[in-house]
């Protein structure tokens, strides 16, 4: 009988299979995290342009960073169909985390418009 090499020791189920019956299982289990991820992706797809929408129609945040924003979100989108999303990932990809750092430099850097955030909640309370 062969031993698979273990890492801190493998669970004793695993002893009754053969390599490439580990392996096959193996490759299951990257297919199914891959199909996870992509229907993750289609709901992440869903909320970034809801909240481009929203920073597009606030006045604390600049509106270019709100369409950025959305056009980032349509590019998440294409996850809806994961083939679609998974042949355009290598270009949606790059764009929604250049989109992300330019929101996070923004927030870190120059923040919301603080005198418009006092106003609107005087006027509100």
């Amino acid at each position: 009988m062969v031993r698979l090499p273990t890492v801190g020791g493998a669970p004793p189920v695993l002893h009754g299979f053969t390599p490439e019956q580990v392996q096959s299982i193996a490759l299951v289990l990257l297919k199914v995290n891959a199909s996870g991820a992509a229907m993750a992706m289609a709901f992440f797809g869903v909320s970034v342009p809801l909240n481009g929408y929203l920073i597009f129609r606030s006045n604390f945040l600049p509106r270019w960073l709100g369409a950025l924003t959305m056009i980032a979100g349509i590019g998440w989108l294409t996850f809806l169909y994961p083939p679609l999303g998974s042949r355009l990932f290598m270009f949606t990809a790059p764009i929604g985390l250049l989109i992300c750092a330019a929101m996070i430099l923004w927030l870190l850097i120059r923040g919301v418009d603080e005198e418009k955030w006092r106003k609107q909640a005087a006027a509100n309370g």
